[in-house]
């Protein structure tokens, strides 16, 4: 009877410090791209502005579980155009 016991002591005392590391090993997705530097904005050359030949690209957090991407590959002003073919600023 006291090797039964034994046993399910240990088998109740690893399923114990399991518990923790198995709560630890999951990450929202915020803090993993947090922790692998890809919130922020990307492009090509950071120092020009957006064009069609320099795209940037956007990654934030919307919560916890959310990031969201956008892709911004031309100046809107370019793109927006009045009658005449006036840019709309």
């Amino acid at each position: 009877m006291l090797v039964v016991r034994s046993r399910t002591f240990v088998l109740a005392a690893l399923c114990l410090l399991a518990a923790p590391a198995a709560a630890q090993t999951t990450m929202s997705a915020k803090d993993a791209f947090e922790k692998f530097g890809l919130l922020g904005t990307f492009a090509g050359d950071c120092s020009q502005p957006v064009s069609a030949r320099n795209g940037y690209i956007v990654y934030r957090a919307v919560d916890a579980q959310r990031v969201q991407r956008d892709t911004m590959v031309s100046s809107p002003c370019s793109q927006a155009r009045g009658k005449g073919g006036d840019p709309i600023h």
